[in-house]
């Protein structure tokens, strides 16, 4: 007990000394340090990013990319940036050498195997959240099953970590073994490269964890600058989880190293640099507009619509005209944002209502309910759910039967579309969020490719799910 007390003694500052030596370690590691609280953050606090992982469990070899993702992308990088940023800093080692702290001893070889270890936590967090997250529906058995998933996802992410605990806490004995000795000599040129830029590892002088950074960077960085629809297909939205925190984290860290060697500020030197070449040739917010007319093969009214308008062509669907007082009540739906789950939700609602006026009264059905909806006022999300709502009773046939064609939608949980929530629901389950958030190229084309192929996207959602308006062309 005594011994474990002074252990753990080891690890607490005692002096202002020691706190300013704490405080200096987390300055050196800030970006490693700042991809973890900006991880964590999403995983754990941001409301639309609670459920990634009820999509993530359905397939057994999506949940192994992911946490292969975790362990080599997230937290390897994690951890070898800040042990490397350690390592390589001249006035630090310089203030080890001079105290010659245990404090300080334990605190920079802990810190960053901490750090790596919090990336696994925050992914357990996450998976707790979305067990506290899911709703209570009508669907017997489905709560049960996806948190029966998400448990095993626990505990699969509890073992993972365990490995990686025994991994960095094991690396200097496993570096010695002879397998990973020939890899560090035949990558020699690592070390060499690190030399030229002014840096060079004072304790572990080995290639193989600079050489493991350097070969994500070009890997993540490589798929998330091509195409972003197509990284959307190969990584969607929790898959990209991990490749978009550490695909950036080993050159920050470098930038930051170089920083510290020379003492520049290179961040925001680099910062400042893409901000002036925004500012003179432009940034990648251009959105393309297309030629309407061309689209519809007429000249479509572009004139505001008054409110008086709206009403005239609301009572004609609801052939009251003759008597305005016999009119039923307008339904209005206001939906708010909240990225696609808000969408998600508006269409689940909407189609809820459709399916379910006939129990409160006989005489409707979802044809005389979509005439008596009147307006959608929706922003951001809620925006999507209105859209996709809007186009599917366009599609609807004179007696008010759901529109949709595809039988088995892939990203929503039913099996089959059967009413109006189910198409609904299936239409804004898709992936909207992922190929905007991987885009990071700088050129103006970029941008455009990017507001061309989210267009292309959602038009083969809609045209692919739902029949044709009026048995022609889509």
């Amino acid at each position: 007990m005594a011994e474990t007390r002074r252990r753990t003694c080891r690890y607490i500052p005692r002096s202002w000394s020691e706190v300013t030596d704490l405080a200096l370690i987390f300055w050196i590691i800030r970006i490693p340090v700042g991809a973890f609280v900006l991880g964590f953050a999403l995983l754990c606090l941001v409301p639309q990013a609670q459920d990634l992982l009820v999509e993530l469990i359905e397939s057994c070899w999506r949940v192994v990319l992911f946490l292969l993702l975790v362990f080599f992308v997230w937290a390897s990088s994690t951890h070898y940036a800040a042990r490397l940023l350690l390592d390589t800093d001249d006035r630090f080692r310089a203030r080890v050498a001079q105290q010659r702290s245990h404090f300080i001893g334990c605190c920079e070889t802990w810190i960053p195997r901490l750090l790596g270890v919090l990336t696994f936590v925050a992914v357990l967090l996450s998976a707790q959240r979305s067990i506290n997250n899911l709703p209570d529906i009508e669907d017997e058995g489905v709560i049960s099953h996806i948190t029966a998933a998400l448990r095993w996802f626990q505990l699969l992410t509890f073992l993972v970590m365990a490995v990686f605990v025994w991994y960095v806490v094991k690396r200097k004995s496993l570096s010695k073994l002879r397998p990973f000795r020939q890899l560090g000599l035949k990558t020699g040129f690592v070390a060499r490269l690190l030399r030229r830029l002014g840096i060079q590892p004072k304790l572990n002088p080995d290639n193989i964890g600079p050489l493991m950074l350097g070969v994500v960077f070009v890997l993540c960085a490589g798929i998330l600058m091509s195409s972003p629809n197509r990284v959307a297909d190969w990584f969607p939205r929790g898959l990209a989880v991990p490749l978009l925190l550490g695909a950036w984290l080993p050159f920050l860290s470098l930038l930051s190293g170089i920083g510290r060697h020379y003492r520049a500020p290179v961040i925001t030197g680099v910062a400042a640099a893409f901000a002036v070449l925004t500012f003179l040739f432009g940034d990648n917010h251009s959105v393309r507009r297309i030629d309407a007319a061309h689209e519809l093969d007429r000249q479509p009214d572009i004139a505001a619509m008054p409110l008086n308008r709206a009403v005239e062509l609301w009572i004609d669907a609801n052939k009251c005209k003759q008597d305005p007082a016999k009119c039923p009540r307008p339904i209005i739906i206001a939906a708010a944002g909240g990225a696609s789950r808000a969408g998600f939700f508006t269409a689940s609602i909407i189609g809820h209502l459709l399916d379910t006026a006939k129990e409160k009264d006989p005489r409707l059905d979802a044809a005389t309910v979509a005439k008596r909806l009147f307006a959608i006022s929706a922003v951001s999300g809620g925006s999507l759910g209105g859209v996709m709502t809007v186009a599917a009773l366009a599609r609807a046939n004179a007696g008010g039967e759901q529109s949709c064609v595809e039988r088995k939608p892939t990203l929503w949980y039913g099996d089959s579309i059967n009413n109006w929530r189910d198409c609904l629901e299936a239409l804004t389950a898709g992936d909207f969020l992922t190929s905007v958030a991987v885009e990071s190229r700088l050129s103006r084309h970029g941008a455009l490719r990017l507001v061309a192929g989210s267009r292309r996207h959602a038009g083969k959602i809609v045209g692919r799910s739902l029949r044709p308006i009026d048995g022609g062309q889509q």
